[in-house]
C-alpha cells in the first residue's frame, strides 16, 4: 500500500509514501484557522484509493517579534543631520503585517529622537559627539497582543576619508583625515569595483593617534589600478 495527500491539502503539508509518516509546519500566514487534512492509502499499482484517513488540525494564531536586518555603520560629521530611517532595516513576519513603533532605547546619544511612526533618526552630532564612536540603541514594537519587541544598535562613526594621495619613492602615500583616537583604522585595496563584487584585502591597520596625521604607505607595482577604502572599528 502507498500513502498520498488529497489535492485540497494545505500547503507545506508532507507524508511518507511507504510509511505513512505525516509532516506540516504551518507558516504564520496558515493561522488561525482549522484544516481537515486527508491521507488517501492508494493502491500502488493503480494509484486507486483504497481508505482514507481526515486530520481535524486547529493551528492557532501566532505574534512573531518583528526582526531587524543588518544595521550598517554610520558616518557622522559635526552639526550635519545623520540620514536613517530605522524602518528601512525591519522585517515583520507577521501575516498581515502589524503596525510598528519605533524609538531609541537609553543610551543613545544625546539629543537624538526617532520618529515613532517611520522610524527617522533627528540627530545632528555636536563637535564633541562627531569627534567619538556613538551607538544608537534602536528599538521597534508592533501592535499584537502582547505587543512584542525587537533591539539593535547601530554604531556611529567619526567621518573619515582618504585625502592628499602623493606618489613618491615608488610608494602611493594615504592620509587619514578625521575620525578619532583609538578607533582601528584598516586600508582596504582591489583590483576594481564594478560587477562581480570585488575582493577586498587588507594592507595596513592603524590605531589613530591622539595628535597627528595617520599615513598610509603602499608600494606601487604593476597593477594597472588599485581602489582604496576604510574599514573603521570601535577602539
Amino acid at each position: 500500500m502507498k500513502y498520498r495527500l488529497s489535492a485540497d491539502a494545505p500547503t507545506g503539508v508532507g507524508v511518507d509514501p511507504d510509511f505513512g509518516i505525516f509532516t506540516w509546519l504551518p507558516d504564520v500566514c496558515q493561522g488561525p484557522g482549522v484544516y481537515a487534512v486527508k491521507i488517501v492509502l492508494a493502491d500502488p499499482a493503480s494509484d486507486l484509493p483504497l481508505a482514507f484517513l481526515t486530520n481535524r488540525i486547529e493551528v492557532l494564531d501566532v505574534n512573531p517579534p518583528p526582526v531587524f536586518g543588518n544595521v550598517p555603520p554610520l558616518a557622522i560629521q559635526p552639526g550635519v543631520p545623520v540620514q536613517f530611517r530605522a524602518s528601512d532595516h525591519v522585517f515583520d513576519p507577521s501575516c498581515p503585517a502589524q503596525q510598528l513603533t519605533y524609538g531609541l532605547e537609553p543610551g543613545s546619544p544625546t539629543g537624538a529622537t526617532m520618529d515613532s511612526r517611520t522610524g527617522e533618526l533627528h540627530w545632528t552630532p555636536t563637535a564633541e559627539q562627531a569627534l567619538r564612536v556613538n551607538q544608537l540603541n534602536l528599538r521597534v514594537t508592533d501592535n499584537g497582543n502582547p505587543p512584542l519587541s525587537a533591539t539593535s544598535q547601530v554604531l556611529a562613526f567619526p567621518w573619515v576619508r582618504l585625502t592628499n594621495p602623493t606618489l613618491a619613492d615608488g610608494q602611493l602615500r594615504l592620509t587619514v583625515e578625521g575620525g578619532s583616537p583609538g578607533m582601528r583604522c584598516a586600508l582596504l585595496a582591489a583590483p576594481q569595483v564594478t560587477m562581480p563584487l570585488p575582493e577586498w584585502t587588507v594592507v595596513e591597520e592603524r590605531v589613530l593617534p591622539v595628535q597627528g596625521p595617520t599615513m598610509f604607505a603602499v608600494a606601487v607595482g604593476a597593477e594597472p589600478a588599485r581602489f582604496f577604502r576604510l574599514r573603521l572599528s570601535a577602539p
